[in-house]
């Protein structure tokens, strides 16, 4: 062994403890190291001896080791020096592999920008840094590590190398991503959760097992009248009289028994009516509730008018009864039951019992089998048979009923009357045996009755018959085809029913007759043989009844079914049913068809302001005029709420329909008077022509509501021609908010950063977050392709909440990483201020994350000003304001640009629109623009900020302008939050401004 040259080496290692920085004055010094092996007492032998031993048991401890250690370069990309053998564990790469290639080359480049940020730190504060970072193992498989290390320093202080422990902590981080998948989960659970609660109209109170308040959400607050201060105060105190309420018993039975109770509640004092549903919950109680005081008087309505409905079936004299499609009976009117002499309660609709108990014995099985043969081919039905009457006798009855069947053919319903003609029957029983008791019979029927020859000439008529014509001597109608005495437009049915019944078979029909000469009077005639003995056909028997009361009945029935009953027109009902018809007529006789729906503008600000009494004043006064404007064939109808139809047949073109709804314009510009008040009541009106612009009634109303929708879209009031291009965009906005609704669902808001430059430093001064959401197949897509979503509140809030949720993510992220934030903007869309807490649902958002008002830029667009909720908006921004957040007003110069929001809102920062910026070089007049606005900033201690900045020279006149800062691509595109990150830390940026 060459012990002069290990020697030589061991005292060279030594010496370099004296370059690693070890102190010189310390008992064991290099210097003192260098005398003490080249003194005379030194045995080298001996030494190099018991050195290479503790080398040999270091090495035989770093094989132990899970781990490597490492001497290496201060910066990247930290070439080694040494580095043990540890390393190949955890890289695939043996020592040697190092002695050719750094460090870095193995390391995840999106982690080297953050790990060289925190060695630096280290170095410049003396301290030992920790990292856990990824790098690429031999075999290609990606691998986390952690590292603690430091730099070592030489005697004045100065960094010579680093050294320091690397561990392989893959399936540590690998539980470790788990668990903060999982926590953030849950804390999205939970968000969505509390936004589900918080955003219910349903009320929410959760109570502990002293009957004090836990939570209450907003929805109970607005029904108590209450704040956030009823959280933890006790219910029995506050609302006293809740518990004499018979409700509290239930609520106090479900505390107690630990089980759900459902009940109603009436508050002592109110008219306002709850459903309450206690849930037992922990120790305590959940109770949900609902104001249920519309429903329960839209309930009792209805009651209402079914019962004068069933009052109006009762005041009938026949015996009404209907069935389902079954042929199930399930209604009779008043008048049945009295005929047998039941009350209605005690009437039996059971067809098996109501056959055994009033029908006749000999009747029965030809009534049933009659009854089923027309349940089964759906003809109608018509039977003569006897009846258990309530003065004990069998009395002849005749009953009659009509399948009701919907638009496919298929019956729903059966609804029947059933008649009293025992006296008819009687009367024909007895004109067999002779005349005399026939005139007798005759005489006493109030029906209108005649005995007629096989020719249809009267031979004999009772005096109700003779009432009907006028006539008070019997001469002057004896003798006279009772045919001829009919209308012209009945005659022939007439005529049919007496040769029907000179063959052998019972006729009947219904007509119109004047009665003495007055209103027209409607009849139900049946016109039958009378045979001899031998059954010989010897003369006709007519028997005429009055039947005009149950018309008019039948008449009003079917109006109430079809007439709105506030303004005294069709409804939607039978204005659908007059569309199909006129259209079918149209499309036959090759004619066209008109349709407008006409919607009041701002017909709920009417509500609102004056009472709902002032809206049904505005909608009477309007169906007035329109039934005015609107002559006949013309068709006016409400379909609801404000919205009503006018259906003008027969039209030459549009021109026809576009003048008669000019005039409806002009005649709504008169004002309606109320309560000593001026209505003024706005008209907008879409309108579409068929069979031009539809092949059926259904596209044809489908067609003239879009055409009313894209005219209230751009502004309401006027009339609006239905056009190709509006089912064309109608169709791309559904497509949009399905898409908006598919990226709320799948969780898929990504989050982008443009940057925004102070124009004289270079100095990136904020960030403002755009929307991007990520499309499986398509990668990250723009905001335009769900525009429409921010229209709609649902779902403007969704999209807004889940980017805020995202940006606050990432700031929190770069502010515990230590990198220099700069204030970051956030987009809020009109439609997110729709409801009174968007304010309040910010600084909550901001406090979860623990990040600092002053950290955030609210960027509003003028059109949040230019609704009616504009003062709920103004509340929202001074709070934010007074929280310190910064608002600033984009797009500024597009809009109404009204100087007074400037004045009168919370504004800090002016964006000039990239519209003005991009023409400003090339129009004096947008040049113009720019100056004045950046020139109207100072003065009101306002920041500009000019958007769209692409070239040099937009940028140097901007400068000259005074435009404090710019965004654009001449800055950089919008980037993703990893890519932010390594540049915060990094200080790189894709600009450098030159003066």
């Amino acid at each position: 062994m060459d012990l002069s040259r290990k020697r030589d080496s061991f005292i060279s290692n030594l010496l370099g403890f004296e370059q690693a920085g070890v102190p010189q004055d310390t008992a064991f010094s290099a210097q003192s190291v260098r005398d003490f092996l080249t003194s005379s007492d030194f045995d080298q032998t001996l030494v190099f001896e018991a050195l290479s031993e503790s080398l040999r048991q270091f090495e035989s401890l770093l094989s132990c080791v899970s781990g490597t250690f490492y001497r290496c370069e201060l910066s990247r990309p930290w070439k080694m020096e040494f580095i043990s053998p540890g390393v190949e564990a955890i890289t695939g790469y043996a020592p040697e592999f190092f002695a050719e290639h750094s460090y870095e080359d193995i390391l995840d480049p999106r982690d080297v920008p953050a790990l060289d940020v925190r060695i630096k730190q280290a170095i410049s504060r003396g301290e030992h840094f920790t990292d856990c970072y990824r790098l690429r193992h031999k075999s290609g498989e990606t691998r986390w590590v952690s590292e603690t290390g430091r730099a070592v320093c030489d005697a004045e202080g100065r960094p010579l190398f680093l050294e320091g422990f690397i561990s392989d902590v893959t399936e540590k981080k690998a539980l470790e991503l788990q668990a903060e998948e999982s926590r953030q989960e849950i804390e999205r659970l939970h968000a969505r959760m509390s936004n589900i609660v918080e955003s219910s109209l349903d009320g929410i109170v959760t109570l502990d097992s002293g009957w004090n308040y836990v939570f209450v959400n907003n929805a109970a607050l607005r029904e108590t009248g209450q704040s956030r201060t009823l959280v933890g105060r006790n219910a029995r105190k506050i609302f006293r009289k809740l518990a004499d309420a018979e409700c509290w018993t239930e609520v106090e039975r479900a505390m107690v028994e630990r089980t759900p109770v459902r009940t109603e509640c009436h508050p002592l004092g109110t008219d306002r009516c709850y459903e309450l549903y206690a849930v037992p919950d922990g120790d305590g109680l959940t109770i949900f509730f609902k104001n249920i005081t519309h429903r329960k008087r839209f309930e009792r309505k209805l009651v209402d008018q079914a019962d004068d409905l069933r009052r109006t079936l009762d005041s009938i004299p026949d015996m009404v009864w209907s069935a389902d499609a079954d042929g199930i009976i399930d209604y009779f009117n008043k008048s049945w039951a009295e005929y047998v002499g039941l009350t209605k309660e005690e009437f039996d609709t059971d067809f098996t019992e109501l056959t055994v108990r009033y029908f006749h014995p000999d009747d029965r099985e030809l009534v049933g089998e009659c009854w089923r043969q027309s349940i089964e081919t759906g003809r109608d039905f018509e039977i003569e048979f006897r009846v258990l009457h309530c003065s004990g006798e069998y009395r002849w009855a005749f009953a009659r009923a009509q399948p009701q069947r919907d638009e496919q053919g298929a019956i729903v319903r059966w609804y029947g009357t059933s008649t009293d003609i025992h006296e008819r029957v009687l009367a024909e029983h007895k004109l067999r045996e002779s005349q005399i008791v026939q005139s007798s019979i005759l005489g006493a029927s109030t029906d209108s009755i005649k005995i007629m020859d096989l020719d249809g000439a009267i031979l004999l008529i009772n005096t109700p018959g003779m009432t009907a014509q006028g006539a008070v001597d019997r001469s002057v109608l004896v003798g006279k085809r009772w045919a001829d005495m009919w209308p012209g437009k009945y005659r022939l049915a007439a005529r049919r029913a007496v040769k029907k019944a000179r063959n052998g078979q019972a006729a009947r029909f219904t007509g119109n007759y004047p009665l003495n000469g007055k209103n027209a009077t409607w009849w139900d005639v049946v016109v039958s043989p009378i045979r001899d003995t031998d059954g010989t056909i010897q003369s006709l028997l007519c028997i005429s009844r009055d039947i005009t009361e149950q018309r008019k009945t039948a008449e009003r029935l079917r109006i109430a079914s079809e007439c709105d009953f506030l303004t005294s027109l069709p409804n939607r009902r039978a204005f659908e049913a007059h569309l199909k018809k006129v259209t079918a007529r149209a499309r036959d006789s090759g004619k066209s068809v008109g349709l407008m729906l006409l919607d009041l503008d701002h017909f709920k600000h009417v509500n609102d302001t004056l009472g709902h009494l002032a809206g049904d004043h505005l909608l009477q006064m309007l169906a007035r005029r329109l039934k005015k404007c609107v002559s006949e064939p013309g068709f006016v109808a409400r379909l609801g709420g404000d919205e009503f139809a006018i259906i003008l047949d027969d039209i030459r073109d549009e021109s026809e329909l576009i003048n008669g709804a000019t005039q409806i314009l002009a005649r709504m510009e008169e004002p309606v008077t109320f309560a000593g008040r001026l209505i003024y009541g706005g008209l907008s009106i879409g309108s579409a022509v068929f069979p031009r612009d539809a092949e059926n009634a259904q596209d044809l109303l489908k067609h003239a509501d879009a055409a009313l929708y894209d005219l209230k879209a751009s502004g309401r009031g006027g009339i609006q021609m239905f056009s190709s291009q509006m089912m064309e965009a109608a169709e791309r906005s559904a497509s949009q908010l399905t898409l908006a609704r598919r990226v709320v669902q799948d969780d898929a808001v990504e989050p982008y950063y443009q940057p925004k430059v102070r124009l004289d430093t270079g100095e990136v001064a904020g960030f403002e977050a755009l929307l991007r959401w990520w499309c499986p197949g398509n990668g990250i897509q723009p905001p335009s392709s769900v525009f429409e979503a921010f229209n709609d509140y649902e779902l403007a809030t969704k999209i807004g909440g889940l980017m805020q949720d995202r940006i606050f993510e990432h700031m929190a992220g770069w502010l515990d990483a230590g990198l220099d934030l700069p204030p970051v903007s956030i987009n809020a869309a009109p439609a997110e201020f729709a409801r009174d807490d968007y304010g309040e649902r910010l600084l909550g958002n901001l406090a979860k994350h623990a990040i600092a008002p002053s950290q955030i830029e609210l960027e509003i667009t003028e059109h949040v000003f230019l609704h009616r909720r504009s003062e709920q908006v103004v509340r929202a921004l001074q709070m934010l304001s007074e929280s310190g957040i910064r608002i600033a007003l984009d797009d500024f110069g597009t809009g109404h640009s009204s100087l007074s929001y400037l004045r009168d809102f919370p504004v800090d920062v002016i964006k000039i629109d990239r519209s003005f910026v991009s023409r400003m070089l090339t129009n004096r007049t947008m040049s113009a623009i720019v100056e004045a606005i950046t020139k109207l900033g100072p003065s009101l201690s306002l920041e500009i900020v000019a958007e769209g900045v692409e070239t040099p020279e937009q940028l140097h006149a901007l400068r000259d302008a005074g435009c404090d800062l710019g965004q654009g691509y001449l800055f950089g595109k919008a980037m993703h939050a990893d890519e932010i990150a390594w540049r915060l830390g990094s200080g790189s940026w894709p600009f450098k401004l030159k003066k």
